[in-house]
């Protein structure tokens, strides 16, 4: 081409290149046109209240490394985009549901073509202000318009409830004790389980004390106990809590009790104090 545009007059060489140029241009808006149409961001981070995710689309995260797709033989599939692993899905393989829909109670549900729900996240008590959505660190996140985490599942170890709370609670193993406080830095007994239920995506409320936990759960048996209860110790035997800490299991707990012994995991305290076991995760 170069070699002909040197042969002709300069004013038709310069004519035929401006054509080139303009017909290189138009096929780079083509290519770049089709190019987004199918990926993995032109589909949405999220869905919310009331919105729903049919047969063949999908969230993907923001940085385009995971994706969530409704399948055709009714299972939802949380895969890693560079090798396809599966990271989660509800096994509702061949059940035939059709849509995911984030309810106005704040369920994530997988519905039938005839209305039957196939699966459910099991979170109606978050009513309002919901959104479900693949996060950039590979999980499925339920989550409140405030930031509270209601359900998450996902990525190799799946982290949700009880194990999100013990993530946190661990994290501050050292944190000294300081009375009243819940942290970043400092916590006290009931200072520490308030945050951890809320990194587990339980909602307290404004229950900061130990007592004010021990008033607003149900009680279990004590022989029933197992990771991720709360215990709660009344020392001076008067009705009253004192003391609360979380169950880790084997027989080990994790809290926080008094200034100048920092935040840490111990052996279980037995007392006969020891008036309530609460599950807040059920």
């Amino acid at each position: 081409m170069n070699a002909t545009l040197g042969r002709m007059p300069s004013r038709t060489a310069a004519r035929l290149r401006l054509y080139v140029a303009a017909v290189g241009a138009a096929l780079m808006v083509v290519t770049l046109v089709l190019g987004a149409a199918t990926p993995a961001l032109a589909w949405p981070a999220q869905i919310s209240g009331n919105t729903s995710l049919d047969v063949g689309e999908r969230l993907v995260s923001p940085n385009g490394r995971f994706q969530l797709s409704m399948q055709d033989n009714g299972n939802l599939v949380l895969r890693r985009v560079s090798d396809a692993k599966i990271l989660w899905h509800p096994n509702a393989d061949g059940l035939g549901a059709v849509k995911l829909k984030v309810s106005a109670s704040g369920n994530a549900v997988l519905y039938q073509s005839d209305g039957d729900i196939v699966w459910a996240s099991g979170t109606t008590r978050w009513a309002g202000g919901t959104v479900l959505y693949v996060s950039d660190s590979g999980n499925l996140v339920l989550r409140k318009d405030n930031g509270t985490v209601v359900w998450r599942v996902g990525t190799d170890p799946a982290v949700h409830g009880v194990e999100a709370m013990i993530e946190y609670a661990t994290a501050q193993i050292g944190a000294p004790y300081d009375l009243g406080s819940h942290g970043p830095t400092y916590f006290d007994c009931s200072g520490l389980t308030y945050k951890a239920m809320q990194a587990g995506g339980f909602d307290i409320g404004g229950h900061k004390s130990a007592h004010s936990q021990y008033t607003s759960y149900a009680g279990i048996p004590w022989g029933d106990r197992r990771r991720g209860d709360l215990l709660f110790y009344d020392w001076e035997g008067d009705g009253h809590v004192d003391h609360v800490g979380t169950y880790l299991g084997g027989g080990q707990m994790i809290h926080t009790w008094e200034v100048g012994t920092p935040l840490q995991v111990t052996n279980l305290w037995t007392s006969d104090h020891m008036p309530k076991v609460a599950r807040p995760f059920v």
